[in-house]
């Protein structure tokens, strides 16, 4: 791999890691400019958006699993036991989120289905 690629899939990792370009460019040992540069290509833009996307699917998958957790937390409050402030927002901040979560993913299976139908039927929308 070429070091102009190496350095743009590492600029990728640091960019999702990092709190600004210029933290990302300085890990990696190149100019702030030169991200700047390549955020404005398309295919760092599609690489850095399929990368997110990944990475927002492990974000969401650790939250899901957090749910039954989640859902501990409130069984105990329901149970008369001791639970804290902290651990009730949290658990009902996890629960939001994964339903959040799990309604744009139907969502979007239901699109993915409705344009297989219509693929089929000839229908355009």
């Amino acid at each position: 791999m070429r070091q102009s690629k190496k350095n743009r899939a590492t600029a990728i990792e640091y960019l999702l890691r990092s709190s600004s370009v210029s933290e990302a460019a300085e890990t990696i040992g190149v100019n702030r400019a030169t991200i700047y540069r390549w955020l404005k290509d398309a295919d760092f833009q599609r690489d850095l958006r399929e990368t997110r996307q990944v990475a927002y699917g492990h974000a969401v998958t650790r939250l899901c699993g957090l749910a039954s957790e989640a859902v501990s937390v409130l069984g105990k409050g329901l149970n008369g036991e001791e639970i804290t402030r902290v651990q009730l927002r949290a658990a009902m901040a996890v629960l939001t989120f994964a339903a959040t979560a799990y309604q744009l993913d139907l969502e979007d299976r239901l699109c993915a289905l409705e344009a297989k139908l219509n693929q089929v039927t000839g229908v355009t929308t």
